[in-house]
């Protein structure tokens, strides 16, 4: 740093070599002083005026001094207006996870392959969750790695080189605990009725059309129509909650998939369950809402179906999703063709296919035993 005097003032001037350049350039700022302080206070303005400088540089140091979690929550911010509400909703939880494993404070240039991986093997081992789970954190990471290198927060993705050996879940490997049985099924409607009836009159529902949760919620009751005497729902979105306000919810223009634009006919008990809701109370137009006028979530409808898990002592894992898949199960045992099944649940997935294969093995398997005794 160096000072020039002009009419009573001082100015100070800082030398730096622009990054991508390779240029000499030079901040300045003026002070009334030329004392120790004034010093000091000049080196602090030229300092912050460098830094500002270089943070359009994609070389810049003060970018490569970029600590993990500072990383991660822009990462967050800037996935906000490129992914649907209901995933940046679930994504914004992402930073609070991962503090748990990475210290927030590691600079992000010096987060290594080997302690990424380290990461996430303690995770799939330790922490408990499903390997699906730690999946979807581990692909997280790899989005931010990807996006940090981009921005010129990194020189190299420490992600693109880890390798994962990753456990066999076997809570998840099981095709057969992702739907119900007949018996099992009917013990869960029996007691939701019995302990909840706004609570069982959804589930069911998602038993008898196949929809998703939020598909289901998003339904009002103009989305069912009637001819000749065929009750049709119409599926043309999904539900949104405001971020922060459960309370504030609207419906999306699209649901989840370019499949998932479908007509649902509803069997006579689902027109029993939506005459049960048109005899309660509405505070809004949708057909489904809780007793206090409120928005379903997801989250405690997954709280009311673990409590009943356990209450019931069931050993499959109880969750909104297992009454679809239940749906599409039963299909398969009345020997509905797959593809009219994929089109009704608007499915894209394998997991319909495997569902359907197992349960139509399984009635093939019936049907040879049952050769034996003609």
């Amino acid at each position: 740093m160096y000072i020039k005097e002009r009419n009573g003032k001082f100015r100070y001037f800082q030398d730096y070599k622009d990054p991508l350049t390779e240029k000499r350039k030079t901040v300045s700022c003026t002070l009334n002083s030329k004392s120790r302080a004034a010093q000091k206070q000049a080196r602090i303005i030229l300092t912050k005026r460098i830094e500002k400088a270089l943070e359009k540089s994609a070389l810049s140091p003060v970018q490569r001094n970029i600590k993990f979690d500072e990383a991660v929550n822009e990462w967050v911010r800037f996935k906000k207006n490129s992914v649907k509400p209901s995933t940046y909703s679930f994504l914004k939880c992402f930073p609070h996870q991962i503090e748990k494993y990475i210290d927030g404070n590691a600079l992000l240039k010096n987060i290594t392959t080997e302690y990424l991986e380290k990461i996430i093997n303690d995770i799939q081992y330790n922490s408990g969750m499903k390997v699906s789970t730690v999946k979807v954190t581990y692909s997280r990471l790899k989005m931010m790695f990807r996006w940090a290198k981009q921005q010129g927060y990194i020189n190299a993705d420490p992600m693109k080189d880890i390798e994962i050996t990753w456990k066999k879940d076997n809570r998840s490997a099981r095709i057969e605990d992702k739907f119900l049985e007949s018996d099992e099924l009917k013990l869960i409607l029996n007691y939701a009725w019995k302990k909840n009836k706004s609570c069982a009159a959804i589930i069911e529902w998602l038993y008898l059309t196949g929809m998703r949760f939020g598909e289901a919620v998003a339904l009002r009751f103009d989305d069912i129509t009637q001819k000749d005497g065929i009750y049709t729902a119409q599926v043309t979105g999904t539900l949104y909650y405001t971020l922060g306000n459960v309370n504030e919810r609207y419906k999306s223009k699209s649901p989840k998939t370019a499949q998932s634009f479908r007509s649902v006919e509803l069997p006579e008990r689902a027109i029993e369950i939506l005459n049960f809701e048109k005899q309660r109370p509405h505070k809004t137009e949708f057909i489904f809402e809780t007793s206090r006028g409120t928005p379903y979530h997801i989250n405690s409808v997954n709280n009311f179906l673990h409590r009943t898990e356990e209450l019931l002592g069931l050993k499959k894992h109880l969750t909104t999703h297992i009454f679809r898949h239940t749906h599409i199960s039963k299909l398969a045992e009345l020997g509905v063709p797959l593809y009219v099944i994929k089109k009704r649940v608007g499915h894209s997935s394998n997991v319909t296919e495997k569902i359907y294969l197992h349960v139509t093995q399984k009635a093939q398997q019936k049907l040879v035993n049952k050769l034996d005794e003609l």
